[in-house]
């Protein structure tokens, strides 16, 4: 691990691989390089999944980046943990967020096609979801197999705040299956500033986003087929 270095005003990562899944990483990574103002290196991943397939932070945290990870299904969480283990700085918090504070809700946890083997359940958790018709839909279409259990819900502003995470956040990316607009409709973006901020949206979805983000003082940076990436004005 090797912490970012500014060079004639550009900051220069260290990474050899690219963690996320349609090319976000080089937009991450492009926006905090050519950056023209400072900005506070702490990340927040909001359905970090196991931290490194299709991750929009492993690349900041392995280049020094403090912060928090979320993620909600046991299996996966058990491996997300154990990634950083070793790292005091990054906060691991299973949860599962929403809008509200709430006890007992159901959430469904993927375990993939029917006979996928116990140790390898763990590889379908990316599609967990609280949301029934979500997990038809991959039921239907891939054959997947879901468990139903009950979960506690809570807020990202919640769980920002008993992180203690500071105000001028460097990076936010919230991805999870569904439940995104209600998070994000929640999140409070006058105490909590994220510089550079992406959703899970596509073509459909990103004019909703847009209309709750915007208004706190955010436009439109760059997207991709699944995300959506809103910088803070200058």
């Amino acid at each position: 691990m090797s912490a970012p270095t500014a060079k004639g005003g550009i900051t220069t990562f260290n990474v050899d691989r690219d963690f996320s899944q349609y090319d976000e990483q080089r937009i991450i990574l492009d926006f905090f390089s050519h950056c023209r103002r400072g900005f506070n290196e702490y990340c927040v991943d909001a359905g970090a999944y196991d931290g490194i397939v299709g991750s929009n932070s492993r690349a900041l945290f392995l280049n020094g980046w403090r912060g928090v990870v979320i993620e909600p299904n046991p299996r996966v969480f058990a491996r997300l943990r154990a990634l950083y283990a070793n790292r005091p700085d990054i906060a691991c918090m299973q949860t599962a967020l929403s809008d509200r504070r709430q006890e007992k809700v159901a959430m469904k946890f993927s375990t993939g096609p029917a006979g996928t083997t116990e140790e390898d359940k763990w590889k379908y958790a990316q599609v967990s979801t609280l949301h029934d018709a979500f997990a038809a839909s991959y039921e239907r279409d891939f054959g997947y197999v879901y468990e139903t259990s009950t979960v506690s819900t809570d807020t990202l502003t919640n769980v920002l705040q008993q992180a203690r995470a500071p105000k001028d956040i460097g990076f936010l990316c919230i991805d999870c299956e569904g439940e995104d607009l209600k998070i994000v409709r929640e999140l409070d973006l006058e105490n909590f500033r994220p510089l550079l901020f992406c959703v899970e949206a596509d073509d459909n979805s990103r004019r909703l986003f847009a209309e709750i983000i915007e208004p706190h003082g955010y436009v439109l940076h760059a997207y991709t087929v699944a995300n959506a990436f809103f910088r803070a004005r200058d």
